[in-house]
């Protein structure tokens, strides 16, 4: 008798659980769904507010290949070619990277310096009102930033930590990897590759036009190693020769990765969201 009331009484549960009263064990048919989407609103992402953009490899061809590098610019305009990996599909190397926003907390590979025809590395700003980018270590002289203005590139590596500019803007980045001599750190600066394995840290801040503060980014680049590169040959097969910026046995690399390792508002900011 026992055991046939135990059984009733999990007859009974089951009913319940079908008529979806226990609150989801039994799908809902979407209805759950669209109320959460009638009731309330999806935010933007926080890094709309100030949008970060460069040239980086297609993330879907993350892990299928390399980009090889090549100089008969007339086969291959862009100094490169793509080379899948065995059982992958090759890709025509106008379609290899794309510009995309930077979201917080994920690493890319930036495209090679000199991509797109423009000066070592360019990252892109899209923001109402004036962005600052400094180096997040004011004395590290092993990387470079001017603003471009228009048709010009501001300050020509002046030395200065901070540079600024009304969005939307271009800034370019010339991680240098050693402390420039008697070539000197001034003038236009073009580079195709730098030394592997560093790191360089930049903080960009973006302000209203009364000059509040909106927005912190901090942006980390890192050097990768490039081993489809043959920095020994290109320099020798070069005008500019070895030099103390080029010198023979160093690691030089066209790629960087780029991540941006912070995002934050500003109190100010909080505030005007909550009046």
């Amino acid at each position: 008798m026992r055991r046939i009331y135990v059984m009733l009484l999990g007859l009974l549960l089951l009913c319940s659980c079908a008529d979806g009263s226990t609150g989801g064990v039994m799908p809902d048919n979407g209805e759950t769904a669209a109320y959460e989407e009638e009731g309330e609103e999806v935010p933007e992402p926080m890094e709309d507010l100030l949008k970060i953009s460069t040239w980086v490899l297609d993330p879907e061809l993350e892990g299928k290949g390399y980009w090889a590098y090549s100089d008969d610019y007339r086969t291959h305009n862009r100094y490169g070619y793509w080379v899948p990996n065995e059982g992958e599909s090759d890709v025509d190397e106008d379609k290899v990277f794309v510009k995309e926003q930077l979201r917080t907390g994920k690493a890319y590979t930036m495209a090679p310096m000199g991509y797109q025809l423009t000066a070592n590395l360019n990252l892109y700003f899209e923001f109402d009102g004036l962005v600052t980018v400094e180096k997040t270590e004011p004395a590290d002289n092993t990387i470079l930033t001017v603003f471009n203005t228009g048709d010009t590139w501001s300050n020509q590596w002046s030395g200065e930590t901070v540079v600024s500019a009304y969005a939307p803007c271009t800034v370019n980045i010339l991680p240098v990897g050693k402390i420039l001599g008697s070539e000197g750190g001034s003038g236009l600066l073009i580079w195709p590759d730098t030394l592997a394995g560093k790191e360089y840290l930049l903080t960009v801040k973006g302000y209203e036009l009364d000059g509040s503060l909106m927005v912190t980014a901090q942006i980390k680049l890192t050097t990768l190693e490039d081993a489809a590169y043959p920095y020994e040959e290109v320099v020798k097969n070069t005008s500019r020769g070895y030099s103390a910026v080029w010198q023979a046995g160093e690691k030089r690399t066209r790629f960087c990765s780029v991540e941006v390792v912070s995002y934050e508002y500003s109190d100010q900011y909080k505030m005007m969201m909550t009046e």
